[in-house]
């Protein structure tokens, strides 16, 4: 895996764009974020990427974004993020809207557990899924 760099960064956003119906960042907000030592940005080759926030001893899963699904991508990414980036015992945090069933089974297929629920937290609308490895 590689470490996002700024011409990456249009890539990365344009790949998350893509699978969304609205832009929940901006692009200035994106490249501030793949720049900030307290964020994990990492692509793997152009197949896919991952960000994640380091928050003391835990770390919260932004994004995992992938080209193509269902190739495994996702899984290896998520692997070798894992296996090269987290400290042993450190907690790994995510949520993901109740919508998003295919996501939600992708992260317990990887291990992940639900721990809490967010109610009415995306829109007012739809529960977030707290989910915990």
């Amino acid at each position: 895996m590689t470490k996002i760099s700024n011409a990456d960064g249009l890539w990365c956003y344009l790949l998350f764009s893509k699978h969304i119906n609205y832009l929940k960042r901006k692009y200035v907000d994106f490249i501030k974020m793949i720049n900030d030592p307290n964020y994990i940005c990492l692509r793997l080759n152009y197949e896919g990427y991952i960000i994640a926030l380091k928050s003391g001893d835990d770390i919260e899963i932004i994004d995992l974004v992938v080209n193509i699904s269902n190739q495994g991508t996702g899984s290896k990414i998520l692997s070798l993020f894992t296996t090269d980036y987290i400290i042993k015992d450190q907690n790994i945090f995510l949520e993901v809207n109740e919508q998003n069933t295919k996501a939600i089974m992708f992260y317990k297929k990887n291990n992940f557990k639900e721990i809490n629920i967010r109610k009415n937290y995306y829109n007012n609308k739809y529960d977030a899924i707290i989910l915990k490895k």
